[in-house]
């Protein structure tokens, strides 16, 4: 007779041994993706620090072009600080893909200006917020490209002097070095603010501490705690202001402020469970920003920027106070206040001197 039981019992003990060597084999699959993932994520940081070092250890060089490290100031003496990395920010008010354009006059205006500086000796980041009323001489040229004068206008209608994206954001590093007595800008991004309900998405939300006027925007937050911003709720954090209101854009650039601060501590936060944060951003955002930061070099600066001290007293505001004309408003710069703020951000005092 026979033996159907033993026949399924050997039937089963072979499937069995089947599905343990998938398992073993899924196992030993997964294990290999996160080995060799690892191992490009290094090799990408590896890259990144040589391209890096390379370029912060250029010499810094004054208006004329002569190579100067050191400031004298109230018979003080102040040395520029080595190692560090500085990168120009800005949020540009254009949606679609800022490639697309080349046109002076069409690449949209610069509503958010902030110039990062990462030390990594200390480990220390800072940063200044540049009102985009800000009055600086203004590079102006015509739809052909061809320069035609300069003025004095807002540093946001700067970027709108540029033919193609990479010019526009030239045109600001410039602009922005001069008024921060020839500090080197290495790096700059601009994105365009049309991305940012996704990009405010990636890293789960941003919090913010909700006041009065957050209370206003969002009826759901309470006054005094945190409130996570989602999707669309980012771009009306940041761009919400009421234009009957003198120098009401000034508390739109605090708004600006906390959320990058809050933006910061959210990617931190991702980047522990998912160290290639840095990468998937730069991939998934294409056309969306330009940046002469290459893959390696940003997937290196996020890592060392996870790891730097950075808090609400890193944050400067460029001096100064909101002035009436005719049409606009301008922003006109406290010069004695700006430079205390470049010497406490980019030196440090040398002593013995």
């Amino acid at each position: 007779m026979y033996n159907y039981r033993r026949r399924r019992k050997r039937r089963n003990h072979a499937r069995g041994k089947i599905y343990k060597r998938l398992r073993i084999g899924f196992w030993i699959l997964f294990a290999t993706v996160i080995v060799l993932g690892l191992g490009i994520f290094s090799a990408l940081r590896f890259s990144g620090e040589k391209k890096i070092e390379k370029e912060i250890n250029r010499p810094k060089q004054t208006e004329e072009g002569v190579e100067e490290d050191l400031v004298y100031s109230d018979g003080k003496t102040y040395r520029y600080l080595e190692n560090s990395i500085n990168i120009l920010f800005m949020g540009i008010d254009k949606e679609g893909d800022m490639s697309q354009i080349k046109e002076t006059g069409g690449m949209g205006q610069a509503d958010a200006v902030f110039l990062l500086s990462m030390n990594l000796d200390s480990e220390r980041i800072r940063m200044i917020a540049i009102p985009r009323e800000t009055v600086v001489p203004v590079e102006v040229y015509d739809r052909n490209g061809l320069y035609k004068e300069t003025r004095d206008e807002q540093i946001a209608l700067q970027f709108a002097y540029g033919q193609d994206e990479k010019k526009s954001c030239e045109l600001m590093a410039d602009a922005v070095s001069h008024l921060c007595y020839q500090v080197p800008i290495h790096k700059y991004i601009a994105m365009n603010m049309g991305i940012l309900p996704e990009l405010n998405d990636v890293v789960g939300g941003v919090r913010i501490q909700a006041d009065e006027q957050v209370k206003e925007m969002f009826p759901d937050a309470e006054t005094g705690r945190f409130y996570r911003l989602h999707g669309e709720e980012a771009v009306t954090y940041l761009q919400s202001r009421d234009s009957s209101q003198f120098a009401s854009s000034m508390d739109r650039l605090e708004r600006q402020k906390q959320y990058i601060l809050g933006f910061i501590l959210a990617a931190r936060l991702q980047m522990q469970d998912d160290t290639s944060l840095p990468l998937n951003l730069y991939e998934q955002f294409k056309g969306n920003y330009t940046t002469n930061l290459s893959a390696d070099e940003f997937t290196y600066l996020a890592a060392q920027a996870a790891e730097m001290t950075f808090s609400e007293r890193s944050l400067f505001v460029v001096p100064g106070e909101m002035v009436q004309d005719e049409v606009y408003e301008k922003y006109q710069v406290d010069d004695d206040g700006l430079f205390d703020t470049v010497l406490d951000v980019f030196y440090e005092r040398v002593r013995g001197y």
